[in-house]
């Protein structure tokens, strides 16, 4: 409720994407590529223990779709994941989604120091300066998670997570242990688009 007027998520939502469209323009030349939180700065040598890689796409049917990878501190895969929902959302919420959905599964599986990795810059940068992003509320559940790192990469260092997120579209919401079968990831990733190229004049 808002002055006694009841408000749509959604639409709350897609104004502050607005907002942090502008955020991210003014601030485009400033290059953060990671924020830590509790116990953790850039300067330390912490050894993450986790590493949870995610990205978004928004299809042209008007779904949405995430894939999120967790991989242990050897590299090795844990577990493998894609969600898709029956959303219509701005590219730059939906990767701001993926960002709190990694650190929900996280929370929930009781991981203590995990670094979360997106190619979405203007998310990360959000994320760093608790910007308007907070709509969602990433920032409360970083402080559920005593050892956490959020860090922007290129879009090439993402491909799984990438490749997850098309395979949703194709599979729906699906969850593995270890590595998501190598036949489906190949044909979503030759057949299917994600909306980077939609998504990419955010950031």
């Amino acid at each position: 409720m808002f002055n006694g007027t009841p408000t749509d998520p959604i639409c709350l939502a897609q104004s502050a994407v607005q907002v942090v469209q502008v955020h991210v323009a003014a601030t485009a030349k400033l290059r953060p590529t990671q924020v830590c939180r509790n116990r953790i700065n850039a300067e330390t040598n912490q050894v993450m223990q986790h590493t949870l890689s995610v990205d978004a796409g928004c299809f042209p049917n008007g779904q949405t779709g995430w894939g999120m990878v967790l991989k242990n501190q050897e590299g090795m895969v844990i577990h493998s994941a894609c969600r898709l929902k029956d959303i219509h959302v701005d590219p730059m919420l939906a990767e701001a989604m993926a960002v709190r959905w990694a650190l929900q599964y996280a929370t929930a599986q009781g991981i203590q120091s995990v670094e979360v990795i997106s190619d979405a810059l203007g998310v990360v940068n959000c994320v760093n300066k608790n910007s308007v992003v907070v709509s969602i509320e990433p920032w409360k559940l970083l402080e559920k998670i005593p050892f956490v790192m959020v860090k922007h990469v290129n879009r090439e260092l993402n491909s799984e997570a990438h490749n997850l997120a098309s395979l949703a579209k194709i599979v729906g919401t699906k969850f593995w242990l270890g590595n998501a079968p190598p036949n489906q990831v190949n044909f979503s990733a030759a057949t299917t688009v994600v909306g980077h190229e939609q998504a990419s004049s955010c950031f």
